[in-house]
């Protein structure tokens, strides 16, 4: 039977080198061929190497990218073996030599390379990827998903190097899910600081436009304060802006989004804890200090020794009036398991504390012998 590409291999593969068979050109047809395949392999893999090492890698035994069945028995491994010996014999055998110019093909020769490199391709098309976005996303949603360096570093490792950005970038859409915090800080960390800039730049243009509290705060946790100052200054003031008013709504019992972002925790420990150096603390405390004590519900923030550490090491610095101090005191009279006390008086001094005390009870008993 006669050999005709146009109905024996691939169309796609027929279409790429197409216009160099009908000339005869051969060596180049054999040379875009496998410029096929490799362009194949590097999509599937994620690796951007080349010949004999991008096959090596991407069928590995021990960490394959593409696998040809599952693995588990002995003949699936020489299967899986035995493809990767084949496609490394095409490099080998014709790529290399061709490319060097150390043989020019006849007819015949390429016309079975041709129908060589179609099988590699049909079966490439048939192996599974060992990596892809939606496992990732699938594990990250998984219920039993353990949020430990471990157990992330187990995941990250399956993601080619080439396909972190991407991954980065398509995960940062599902900030609903709390196992996506720690992971994606960990893909940012991991990424060279040339996609690092790409990504900022992409976060940069979210956080522009963005009004969804929990996005935000996965691009704040992400960022944080050692790549906050690559964000313009636009973006900066602009969630300044929508702090305040989600935390303005939040004491007005008008909007608990930001109350439910991550494990119960709310926005403004997130912002104070991972981008302290660019807040405008003092407005943060005026409006989170006044409302403390008219709203239970906040004083549950205050449980959080983080939160409450860097509130009382920084108010200090912020020549403000005595107000949140004396609020703070109240906090430790009402809910003693919050050791608020032991902070001031660590900060301030045991005197400072005393007049402050003095203060709170004079106020206090003002307010209970109001008559109502």
């Amino acid at each position: 039977m006669k050999f005709r590409p146009e109905i024996n291999i691939d169309n796609d593969l027929y279409n790429f080198i197409k216009k160099n068979y009908e000339i005869e050109n051969y060596r180049d047809v054999l040379s875009n061929a496998m410029l096929y395949l490799t362009n194949k392999l590097r999509e599937k893999s994620g690796l951007d190497k080349d010949g004999a090492k991008l096959v090596q890698e991407a069928f590995s035994l021990n960490k394959p990218l593409i696998k040809m069945n599952p693995l588990k028995t002995e003949t699936d491994k020489n299967i899986q073996q035995g493809m990767m010996s084949y496609i490394c014999s095409l490099y080998y055998m014709y790529r290399n030599p061709v490319h060097h110019n150390i043989i020019t093909p006849s007819k015949e020769v390429c016309d079975l390379q041709l129908i060589m490199i179609n099988y590699a391709l049909a079966a490439l098309i048939k192996g599974e990827a060992f990596y892809s976005i939606n496992d990732i996303h699938q594990k990250l949603n998984d219920l039993y998903y353990v949020d430990d360096e471990e157990y992330i570093n187990e995941i990250l490792n399956r993601i080619p190097e080439k396909k972190l950005l991407d991954t980065l970038i398509s995960l940062c859409d599902d900030s609903i899910n709390p196992n996506v915090f720690n992971f994606t800080y960990k893909i940012f960390n991991s990424l060279p600081q040339n996609e690092q800039y790409i990504y900022i730049k992409s976060a940069d243009t979210k956080l522009e436009k963005s009004n969804n509290l929990k996005e935000i705060a996965l691009l704040i946790y992400i960022l944080r304060n050692e790549h906050w100052k690559d964000i313009s200054k636009l973006s900066q003031k602009r969630i300044n802006k929508i702090l305040l008013t989600s935390l303005k709504d939040w004491c007005d019992n008008k909007n608990m989004e930001c109350y439910e972002i991550k494990n119960n925790n709310d926005l403004l420990p997130l912002y104070m804890q991972y981008i302290f150096e660019y807040i405008d603390h003092k407005e943060y405390y005026k409006i989170y200090s006044l409302n403390l004590s008219f709203s239970s519900s906040l004083t549950d923030i205050f449980m959080n020794d983080t939160m409450s550490s860097l509130f009382i090491s920084s108010i200090k610095n912020l020549n403000i009036d005595k107000y949140p101090y004396s609020t703070l005191y109240k906090l430790h009279e009402q809910y003693g398991k919050f050791n608020v006390l032991n902070q001031l008086v660590e900060t301030f001094g045991e005197t400072f504390i005393s007049n402050i005390q003095t203060e709170y009870l004079e106020a206090k008993q003002i307010y209970d012998e109001l008559p109502f």
